[in-house]
C-alpha cells in the first residue's frame, strides 16, 4: 500500500427523468419517466418485459484514476408474490463520456443503447429475493463499465454516466424487483457508488455525497476501509 485513502463518490438520482423504464414488447409507448418505483425484469404495467435506465450527472472521478470497485444501490418497494421468482438481467453502461439526458428522447431509445452504444462490459446478474423495504439492495461490481467509460475522449469530472439493465430472462410480473424511484421515495433513489485511486484534485470524498443523501448512505459509509497500491 502507498497509504493514499481509496476516493469515494456517491451521486443519488435526484430529478424526474434520470431513473426510467421502457418496454421492450411495445415498441409505440415512451420512456416511463414518471414512475413510482422501478420494476427491473418485468412490469405487466408496461407490457412485462422492460429495459431500466439510470441516469447520474455531476460524476466527479477525475481522469487518469483506477477504478478499483463500483455499484448502483437500489433501496426495496415491495416484497412478497409480487416480485420473488427468479431471473437475470444483464447490466451495462452507456458507452458515452458524457451520458445524454433521457427525457425527451425517441421510443426504443434505451434499446438503441443497450445493443448499439453499451460498454464492452457487462454483467449477469441474478438479483436475490428481497423480503424486506427499505433496506439497500446493492448491484455486482460495475468497476470494469465505469473504468471504460473514464478512459473514454472527453470524460471529465462532473459528467454523466448512464447505467442500464435490459435483456431480463423472466416472463411474468413475479420475474422482477422492485424498488424505489426518485417519484416514489426521493430519499431512497437509486444511488451509484465509485471507488477509485489516483487523483484527488477533483476533492472526490465522502463529503461530496449530495445532502439529501446522507442518511441513506449512513448504512455503507462506515464499512469501507482502505488503501492504494502502488
Amino acid at each position: 500500500p502507498d497509504g493514499r485513502a481509496v476516493q469515494t463518490v456517491a451521486i443519488m438520482i435526484s430529478a424526474s427523468g434520470d431513473d426510467v423504464e421502457e418496454s421492450i414488447a411495445n415498441t409505440t409507448k415512451p420512456l416511463y419517466t414518471t414512475s413510482s418505483d422501478l420494476e427491473l425484469g418485468s412490469d405487466y404495467e408496461n407490457d412485462y418485459k422492460q429495459i431500466i435506465g439510470l441516469r447520474f450527472p455531476q460524476v466527479r472521478v477525475p481522469t487518469g484514476v483506477t477504478v478499483t470497485s463500483a455499484f448502483v444501490r437500489f433501496y426495496v418497494d415491495a416484497v412478497g408474490s409480487c416480485c420473488n421468482e427468479s431471473f437475470s438481467v444483464t447490466m451495462t453502461m452507456q458507452r458515452s463520456a458524457d451520458a445524454t439526458a433521457f427525457n425527451g428522447q425517441p421510443k426504443q431509445y434505451l434499446k438503441s443503447i443497450f445493443e448499439n452504444s453499451s460498454t464492452s462490459a457487462k454483467t449477469t446478474y441474478m438479483p436475490p429475493v428481497d423480503t424486506e423495504v427499505h433496506v439497500p439492495r446493492d448491484t455486482p461490481d460495475l468497476k470494469q463499465m465505469v473504468q471504460e467509460i473514464v478512459d473514454l475522449p472527453g470524460w471529465a469530472p462532473g459528467n454523466a454516466m448512464a447505467v442500464l439493465f435490459g435483456n431480463p430472462t423472466g416472463t411474468s410480473d413475479a420475474h422482477s424487483r422492485e424498488y424505489e424511484s426518485f417519484e416514489g421515495e426521493p430519499t431512497m433513489a437509486p444511488s451509484l457508488v465509485v471507488f477509485f485511486c489516483g487523483d484527488t484534485s477533483a476533492n472526490a470524498t465522502a463529503k461530496n455525497f449530495r445532502a439529501a443523501a446522507s442518511s441513506a448512505f449512513a448504512l455503507w459509509s462506515s464499512i469501507f476501509v482502505g488503501v492504494c497500491i502502488a
